[in-house]
């Protein structure tokens, strides 16, 4: 299973959790990118802010930390090329939020779990944003390892388009320029809106 978001969506996350790194993580992440032969070097890790961060993620290193096989764009290619993969789920971050429980239904049928109609209330209400939170300790509880605050900072927001204010306009016409150039136009709708407003990825033509 994958769960997709739009890529700045994806970027505003992604720079939360690499500003919140621990030292510790920091020179643990480090020091294992400067032994590896494939990298050899220091890594970004603690970035300024999202503006910025978000136009490094688009025309440097900061989008794969260094791996172009990493990109979020190689990444979303290669699973919607094996979209019809009998194996294989796309799930996005939109449908999850716009109807949790058809899509926790969903998850389940795939994975062929019977759930208990009187047991669907509670799991779904546990796996609300606000829940997860709340639970963070008990959900993440080595994530204080990697992030400063634990799990209540890896789980931080949950909400889309906090990126409108933040990032230049230049970039953001860099945005759309390299999805339309690097996705199809049906790679390109799901990513941004989801299955539930474009198509199931499995019906989509390209």
């Amino acid at each position: 299973m994958h769960v997709a978001r739009d890529g700045r969506d994806a970027a505003m996350s992604f720079f939360n959790h690499k500003a919140n790194y621990t030292a510790e993580a920091v020179e643990l992440i480090g020091g294992i990118v400067r032994s590896d032969p494939k990298f050899g070097y220091t890594p970004r890790l603690v970035p300024s802010d999202p503006a910025t961060h978000f136009h490094d993620w688009l025309v440097g290193d900061e989008d794969a930390l260094g791996d172009p096989g990493a990109s979020f764009f190689t990444m979303e290619k290669s699973f919607w090329d094996a979209r019809s993969d009998p194996n294989l789920l796309l799930v996005h971050y939109n449908d999850l939020k716009a109807d949790r429980m058809g899509e926790m239904r969903r998850i389940a049928d795939f994975l062929d779990i019977a759930v208990p109609d009187d047991i669907w209330p509670d799991l779904v209400a546990a796996a609300g944003f606000d829940a997860m939170k709340a639970a963070a300790d008990a959900l993440l509880p080595a994530a204080g390892d990697i992030w400063e605050g634990g799990g209540r900072t890896f789980l931080h927001k949950g909400t889309n388009g906090r990126w409108r204010e933040l990032y230049a306009p230049d970039d953001l016409a860099l945005y759309d320029a390299r999805v339309a150039a690097e996705f199809t136009p049906g790679l390109a709708a799901w990513v941004e809106k989801g299955r539930l407003a474009t198509t199931d990825p499995r019906d989509a033509p390209d």
